[in-house]
């Protein structure tokens, strides 16, 4: 009932409008601080581009869109696309899943939950050091502690292992985006349609898995299980594009990235950094990971002391910073490419060692008991609409084949070749397969190979994920600007129905035509009767294929 205008917090979400548009909130009042308005024209200095006077005053703060859905942080429940919503990731209840605060009390009309204001705020800012109105840090609501607080930051704990899939939610393509359709409010409808949000806790202490470092509470950082040993990279501190993915792990350019593609050693449907027995021989891995005084023997106190000074899921008989301002999950024995030359000033003590050097892997990977084969790489490229893959073992026993096996959502399998070329014992070999993937219309494809030795044992490889296309729905709208009229441009995969929205700058549906027929290729639609409408900046979504396209479109007069 209240208009965004005077609204301090237009989308209920209990996180004031000022705090989703990056400016400086550290009382918590829903106001930008240290407000002074020299002209008189209602905008705070900081932010005016004009102070003698109320022309040419800018845009403030203007109205940031962090996950480029076309609906502002201001107005959108869901700011970082994640699936979690806002209110949760600030910590504020939701017991219905509707995205908005529990529980709204607002004696003073001003918009703001009474419950949640001043020092009992969702999110207070650091201060405002360089006087432009923004704050320069987030010292709340922001656990690996960068320059994004939970609610916009796509890795919250700074695991590199994205916050979609910890809080178990689809993301078939893993680009970091939860799946299904996008609401004017900014929200998945896959995950608001649920009755309630339930986000993994596999260790049932502290945080869920996505503001947890050691997700399963084994002592090894869920940075170094997330990724197998010779494909480890330490993290950076850099993230260019500043959507709380660090550059080392990122594969866009812009807002998204798919982040470490999780790694489950003993293929058992459950990756590493949620598995107590990564290799499957019945000894933990909180013991086979930390001999801390690597005499090769189980003799280490590696109990849980159930204390975690700063928070970050890591308890702190294995934390060997514990400092609310330095969180991270290395270790100083885990380098690049498995390598055990680690981080300098690592996050944690575990060690995660080897007892024998020429072992190929380390001893929370490794089985005691001899297997078929030990697997050195499985790589792949896709050319000209072939899979090229290449994997390199040292048999131990004789190998009767290699069956190569592929999926498309790294859940069901399916045999596509057989490979039964002789393989020499304990000797490096290579082997290589070439699958045919032209007439399949899929973005990602994974890969696993299996060992099957002539005594009738069973040994998978680790998984290959191998991106065919990465398809995007392109929108094209002329004239733009436009008076009456706008054309609009698209290409379908396949012939159906699509609807066209049109939002205007405070988020409101104006327009929306649905069932509009397309076909399949290119095609063109008017959007006519634009007259009607001010002068102003608008969104232009299209609804097609389960996705959601948007083009600003300028209305001129």
């Amino acid at each position: 009932g209240i208009i965004n205008m005077i609204d301090l917090d237009s989308d209920n979400d209990g996180v004031p409008d000022v705090v989703e548009a990056y400016g400086v909130d550290t009382d918590g009042n829903g106001k930008i601080d240290n407000f002074a308005d020299s002209d008189g024209d209602g905008l705070t200095d900081q932010v005016d581009g004009n102070n003698l006077n109320a022309y040419n005053s800018g845009l403030g703060l203007r109205r940031p869109d962090l996950d480029g859905d076309g609906v502002p942080n201001y107005i959108d429940l869901d700011s970082d696309n994640d699936g979690i919503p806002d209110v949760v990731e600030a910590g504020g209840p939701d017991a219905n899943n509707n995205g908005l605060i529990d529980a709204f009390v607002d004696a003073n009309g001003d918009g703001l939950h009474d419950g949640y204001i001043n020092a009992t705020a969702l999110m207070q800012t650091g201060p405002d050091g360089n006087a432009d109105g923004r704050a320069d840090s987030w010292p709340n609501k922001n656990l690996d502690r960068d320059l994004r607080p939970n609610a916009y930051d796509m890795d919250s704990d700074g695991d590199g292992i994205v916050d979609v899939i910890e809080a178990g939610l689809p993301d078939a393509n893993l680009n970091g985006i939860v799946d299904g359709v996008i609401a004017a409010n900014g929200w998945s409808t896959s995950v608001s349609s649920l009755v309630a949000l339930n986000l993994p806790n596999t260790d049932g202490n502290g945080n869920p898995n996505y503001l947890d470092i050691d997700s399963d509470n084994d002592g090894i950082p869920d940075n170094i299980e997330g990724m197998s040993t010779a494909g480890y990279l330490l993290p950076g501190i850099t993230d260019t594009d500043g959507d709380g993915l660090v550059n080392t792990y990122d594969n866009v350019v812009g807002f998204g990235g798919s982040g470490i593609f999780v790694y489950d050693h003993d293929a058992d449907g459950t990756p590493d950094y949620r598995d107590l027995d990564t290799d499957g021989d019945g000894q933990p891995d909180v013991i086979e990971g930390n001999d801390f005084n690597l005499n090769g023997i189980a003799d280490d106190l590696v109990t849980l002391t159930g204390l975690d000074t700063d928070g970050d899921g890591l308890d702190n008989r294995f934390d060997s910073l514990n400092s609310v301002t330095n969180i991270k999950g290395t270790s100083y024995m885990m380098g690049n490419g498995g390598s055990l030359t680690g981080d300098a000033t690592p996050g944690s003590r575990c060690t995660v060692q080897k007892k024998v050097p020429a072992q190929i892997n380390r001893d929370w990977r490794f089985v005691g008991s001899v297997l078929p084969v030990q697997f050195l790489q499985l790589s792949g490229v896709l050319q000209s609409g072939v899979v090229r893959l290449n994997w390199v073992v040292i048999a131990s026993k004789e190998v009767d084949r290699f069956e190569v096996e592929r999926s498309t959502d790294n859940i069901g399998y399916s045999k596509v070749g057989t490979v039964t070329d002789v393989v020499k014992l304990n000797e490096q070999q290579g082997f290589t397969f070439h699958d045919d993937v032209s007439a399949l219309n899929k973005e990602v494809i994974y890969y696993r190979i299996k060992v099957i030795a002539k005594n009738g044992e069973i040994q998978y490889s680790n998984i290959l994920l191998i991106r065919v296309r990465q398809t995007k729905t392109l929108l094209a709208m002329m004239p733009n600007p436009a008076r009456d009229y706008v054309m609009l441009t698209f290409a379908s995969e396949k012939d159906g129905e699509i609807t066209i929205r049109m939002v205007d700058d405070h988020g409101k549906t104006v327009l929306q035509l649905q069932k509009q027929k397309v076909l399949r290729g290119n095609n063109t639609l008017q959007l006519k009767g634009l007259d009607k409408f001010s002068a102003g900046v608008y969104v232009v979504q299209l609804l097609i294929n389960d996705e959601l396209v948007s083009q600003k479109l300028i209305l001129a007069r």
